[in-house]
């Protein structure tokens, strides 16, 4: 309807998708225009006028990118678009990195009251910030004058090898709660050999912690 806020929205998760396009979509003034499974997608219709929303409600995981590659190449090609990402992982794990590849909130997936809240915001250009948080993210032009400085839409960190098929999953379990005894006996394994497992893949990615390994992987959608 004329006046309503229009959102696209990008998950690789169908069954996310819809859930977050039905439950949007029937929230009075805001109008979603198109959902999609991919980034690129996203991308070519954020370039053509009449499919443009003025807020792209964006995942953090995708099929054929990870959201913050989706948020550098929006802030590069429709730079009047508001971003506001969502994730089903703990917010400190990406916060940074969204603010740094041009968002303006980051919201948990299942926060829908404060999904609205930074959709309203993002309509009007304005951040939302979270409360208690030390990441501050950028209003749309803040964010556009970082990416014209050189400064912002920062490019993804790379990993310095390939995670070995154990290794990934010691990573994975670790970021969904288990502990080094848990793992061991889901794998199988020695504790030891947990810690192992997490030494390689923090040495292999050129991380110096777990936090910051397990942020990397999820960045680079490893799983």
């Amino acid at each position: 309807m004329a006046g309503d806020i229009s959102i696209g929205v990008v998950d690789n998760d169908r069954l996310s998708l819809r859930a977050l396009s039905m439950v949007l979509g029937a929230t009075n003034g805001i109008c979603v225009l198109w959902g999609s499974t991919l980034g690129m997608v996203a991308v070519r219709r954020c370039m053509v006028p009449s499919t443009c929303p003025q807020v792209l409600v964006v995942d953090m995981a995708m099929e054929d990118m990870s959201g913050l590659e989706l948020c550098t190449k929006i802030r590069h090609h429709a730079s009047n678009v508001a971003l506001v990402c969502v994730t089903s992982y703990s917010l400190a794990l990406y916060e940074e990195d969204a603010s740094n590849h041009g968002a303006q909130a980051l919201v948990s997936k299942t926060d829908f009251d404060g999904i609205r809240t930074a959709i309203s915001n993002g309509a009007i250009g304005v951040a939302t910030q979270r409360p208690g948080s030390m990441v501050v993210f950028d209003d749309v032009a803040e964010a556009n004058r970082q990416v014209a400085r050189g400064n912002g839409a920062a490019p993804l960190l790379r990993a310095k090898g390939d995670l070995s098929p154990r290794e990934l999953r010691t990573m994975r379990l670790y970021a969904e709660g288990a502990n080094a005894g848990e793992i061991a006996s889901l794998l199988n394994v020695r504790v030891s050999t947990v810690h192992t497992f997490e030494k390689r893949a923090m040495s292999k990615l050129g991380a110096k912690t777990r936090s910051q390994a397990i942020a990397m992987c999820i960045r680079k959608s490893l799983w």
